[in-house]
């Protein structure tokens, strides 16, 4: 369409408030949230605190990144993960970016890397995030899963991957090498995108069962 993010998120408020035309009241919510993902990261308490939002305004940005995160569900859940990491980056990007609560998950896979769903397994705090690793493997067994694909946000927006990921990441694939289990990727999700472990080296190739 050619707009600004502000001019999109006018749109979507339609009117303005407390003094100020639709555009200026767009105008402020990025800079006051950190960001358009910022913005549509909110819950809607927290938006109408700002300065002219009503209910109905903080509903509509809300439904926005509902739609987005569900349509980025749906592509997730259409093929092999192979092909369509894009997609699930982007779910991820849009279900966790800019949250404040650190949050680690998994997604299993079975013997040809479709994906058979998105758990979410520890919420922790804006430091850390408890993760026990027999919870992994129960939610692998329960799933009947020949892969997983870990995931998790950092609070603090860099995605980096720190040594406690690294160590982490090693633990659970130690553990599940001992069912037989692949662990296809760590992804790490910040706040204006998403890093593949894999993708940097740190965690081995894996191959596909075609024959299942």
């Amino acid at each position: 369409m050619g707009l600004r993010d502000a001019e999109l998120i006018a749109l979507v408020l339609r009117t303005g408030g407390a003094g100020v035309d639709a555009i200026a009241l767009a105008e402020q919510l990025p800079a006051r949230y950190g960001g358009l993902l910022g913005v549509l990261s909110q819950d809607g308490k927290s938006l109408r605190e700002a300065t002219g939002l009503g209910a109905a305004k903080a509903a509509a940005l809300v439904a926005v990144r509902e739609l987005a995160t569900r349509a980025a569900l749906a592509g997730v859940r259409r093929g092999p993960y192979l092909d369509s990491t894009g997609t699930v980056r982007r779910y991820l990007n849009w279900r966790l970016g800019g949250m404040r609560q650190e949050v680690f998950g998994l997604i299993p896979l079975n013997a040809r890397h479709h994906v058979l769903g998105i758990e979410y397994l520890f919420y922790g705090s804006v430091d850390r995030s408890f993760v026990y690793t027999r919870e992994v493997v129960k939610c692998r067994m329960q799933r009947n899963a020949a892969a997983v694909v870990l995931f998790h946000n950092h609070p603090s927006g860099d995605t980096h991957p720190s040594q406690l990921d690294k160590d982490l990441t090693r633990r659970v694939t130690t553990l599940l090498d001992e069912t037989e289990v692949e662990v296809v990727d760590h992804m790490i999700i910040g706040d204006i995108g998403v890093v593949s472990m894999a993708d940097l080296g740190m965690i081995p190739p894996t191959t596909v069962n075609t024959t299942e």
